[in-house]
């Protein structure tokens, strides 16, 4: 009996749990183009490496750049400017801040 009376309050809690939350990556982006695009990527599928974008951008005149968007759980995850890569983890609520250099 005693299950039944706390099985709810559970899913309130995991579900609560689920929720996305927004992550922040700003950076400057050396040796690059005006306008270069800046893309958030993660995988869609494991297996196959079908890429799924999280976020796009265009770097400013100075090679500045600023993402914000929302994670659910933390993940593998790239930060491409025009064809260069770099890979990372994201976490929920998590402030980055990256300088690439070409």
């Amino acid at each position: 009996m005693r299950w039944i009376n706390i099985f709810p309050l559970f899913l309130l809690l995991a579900a609560g749990g689920v929720q996305a939350r927004q992550v922040q990556i700003t950076g400057h982006a050396e040796g690059f183009a005006p306008e270069s695009l800046v893309r958030v990527l993660t995988y869609a599928d494991q297996f196959s490496h079908l890429e799924k974008t999280l976020a796009t951008t265009r770097t400013d005149s100075a090679g500045n750049f600023s993402l914000t968007f929302p994670v659910k759980q933390t993940t593998y995850a790239m930060l491409a400017i025009n064809l260069k890569r770099t890979g990372f983890y994201l976490k929920p609520e998590a402030v980055y801040n990256f300088t690439i250099a070409q």
